[in-house]
């Protein structure tokens, strides 16, 4: 997809959302919760992460409000994830052992290695 493209689709969902679009919410859910999911896998257990990327969406909802578009929405919500992951594990003072053997989303599971690790890193400014 040409990046520019993707940039003004962007923005016009982070419009809709900003204007309390539902359907637009549906679609930025079924968009991005997998890629946020497995951002949060990398810090913590399944369950541990789900409940980190539900609350993320939860917060999501009034935080888009000040979305400024300096990155994409997708980097902006996946840096929300993983802040919050870290934080949990600051919290809790341990790290929790992740178990790397579940099978990820099949749209996923190319993207990385064995033990969990990228197959090939995402590059700074791409989709």
């Amino acid at each position: 997809m040409d990046p520019v493209m993707h940039q003004s689709d962007d923005m016009e969902l982070v419009s809709l959302l900003k204007l309390g679009d539902a359907q637009a919410f549906q679609h930025t859910v079924r968009q991005y919760t997998p890629g946020m999911l497995a951002v949060a896998r990398y810090y913590l257990d399944p369950s541990s992460a789900e409940d980190v990327v539900q609350d993320c969406w939860v917060s999501v909802v009034s935080a888009v409000k000040t979305f400024e578009g300096r990155s994409s929405l997708k980097t902006w919500l996946h840096r929300i994830v993983a802040n919050r992951a870290k934080n949990q594990l600051r919290k809790a003072r341990r790290e929790v052992p992740t178990d790397f053997g579940d099978a990820l989303d099949p749209e996923l599971a190319n993207r990385f290695k064995a033990n969990g690790r990228w197959r090939t890193p995402p590059q700074p400014g791409g989709p």
